[in-house]
């Protein structure tokens, strides 16, 4: 196999993984940590075990071993045989998937696309350093002219900056680490 062929394959391996994901939004930011965390091989019972412990993993639908199988069978981890005990490594098309998702640059895609939001979403991950409820959230917006002018709720925000991974639910919306360091970090909102 040439190596034009093989980068298409892992293109489309690639492909593949990023839509099986995108179709399971419980489950999304968990699948993107486990696949980031097996970038080094690690034993399944380790896996599991971060997985749980993870912010989010109290609102999945699925158990630990049920996102090691997805990812496994969707290609973005595999196996390796290790004497002691069976180990999880992410595949090239897993590390593809995990770096084009990695939080920073869906914040930085977010903040492109919606400048004019920039200001709101960032109030927003700031307020949530404290973990607020969606009602804290709305109160906090409530007079805010740009929602008002084009009748944008603060569900839309919150929806837009828990899919960028800059707000996780656990119990109520807190802001991710990632978050934290986008809101610290206005220059990217310079568009670099």
């Amino acid at each position: 196999m040439n190596q034009n062929t093989q980068t298409a394959n892992h293109a489309s391996e690639a492909d593949e993984l990023f839509i099986k994901i995108a179709s399971e939004p419980a489950s999304r930011e968990i699948m993107y940590k486990t696949l980031n965390y097996c970038f080094t091989p690690r034993p399944l019972e380790e896996v599991k075990t971060q997985i749980r412990k993870w912010v989010g993993a109290k609102a999945m639908l699925h158990s630990a071993q049920a996102i090691i199988n997805c990812l496994l069978e969707s290609g973005g981890l595999e196996t390796l045989k290790n004497e002691s005990a069976m180990e999880l490594q992410t595949t090239p098309a897993g590390k593809t998937v995990a770096d084009a998702a990695a939080p920073n640059k869906r914040l930085i895609r977010l903040f492109r696309s919606s400048p004019e939001y920039a200001d709101i979403f960032i109030s927003i991950i700031r307020a949530c350093a404290q973990p607020k409820t969606t009602q804290q959230i709305e109160s906090m917006l409530a007079d805010n002219e740009i929602m008002a002018r084009e009748n944008i709720f603060a569900s839309y925000f919150i929806g837009e900056l828990e899919d960028a991974g800059a707000l996780e639910w656990d119990v109520k919306w807190v802001s991710t680490q990632s978050g934290m360091e986008a809101a610290a970090e206005r220059n990217l909102l310079n568009h670099k």
